[in-house]
Order: structure tokens, then sequence, then C-alpha cells
């Protein structure tokens, strides 16, 4: 690629969790089993095996929330991937606009310069600021 951000790569969104940690779309399954156990141990640790009101334990709620987790877990991990794809899209895009920009402009800069060979400067200078001196006029 050309043009002034060709050295940029469109990276991967990075997920940033609450001690600062960044999870990228690269994210292993094993290290999303990881981060999940880690979180069950945090659930466990806060709340221990205690009895709900009804006395009823509360490992089943703890399961759900684990799977509700890693349910979310799963659809932030797949968000995220859907994005880096449309986000490397738009700037491959991108990309090819600003090569169609600098060719137009350097089109029009050589017939420019043949204008100024066949007509001389000061008198193409003239009539263009003729032609801009009319066209401001018709706006009035």
């Amino acid at each position: 690629m050309t043009g002034p951000n060709a050295d940029q790569e469109v990276s991967s969104l990075d997920i940033v969790l609450e001690d600062g940690e960044r999870i990228d779309s690269s994210m292993s399954a094993a290290t999303s089993q990881r981060n999940s156990s880690q979180a069950t141990e945090t659930i466990h640790s806060l709340f221990g095996d205690q009895e709900g009101p009804c006395g009823a334990s509360t490992e089943s709620s703890l399961a759900e929330q684990e799977a509700t987790l890693d349910a979310h877990t799963d659809d932030l991990h797949n968000i995220n991937l859907e994005l880096t794809r449309e986000c490397q899209k738009q700037g491959q895009q991108l990309q090819r606009d600003k090569t169609f920009q600098n060719d137009l402009v350097k089109d029009i800069n050589k017939v420019w310069q043949e204008c100024v060979e066949l007509v001389g400067h000061d008198r193409l200078m003239a009539e263009f600021d003729a032609q801009r001196h009319d066209a401001d006029a018709k706006q009035d």
C-alpha cells in the first residue's frame, strides 16, 4: 500500500479488563477458560458456599453466572472479530480512495504543467483569474 498511512496496520480491537489486562481478538480458548476459572474463584471467595434465603445452595446460581459470563465472553469475542474485519475492509477502501485521489491530483498537475508550457504561466493565470471572476459574478 502507498500513502501517508501505508506503514500502519489495522489492528484488532482490545478488551481491557478492570485490572488493566488486555484481551485481543486472538485470545485463545485456554486463556478464555483461565479467565472464566478466575472469575469463578473470585465469586467463590466473595460468597463461598452460602445458602440462600430459601435454604438452597448458591452453587447452581454460580454455575448459571459462569455460563452467562462464558456466553458474554464468546459474544464479545465474535463482535470483536466482526468489527476487526469491518475495520480492515474500510481501511482497504480508504486506501483505494486515497490512491485514486492522488492519481487525480497527479493528472491535474500534469495537465496544468502542459498548459503552462503551451501558453505561458502569466497568460494562463490571467485567464484562470478571469474565469474565476466571472463565476463569482454569476453567483452574486
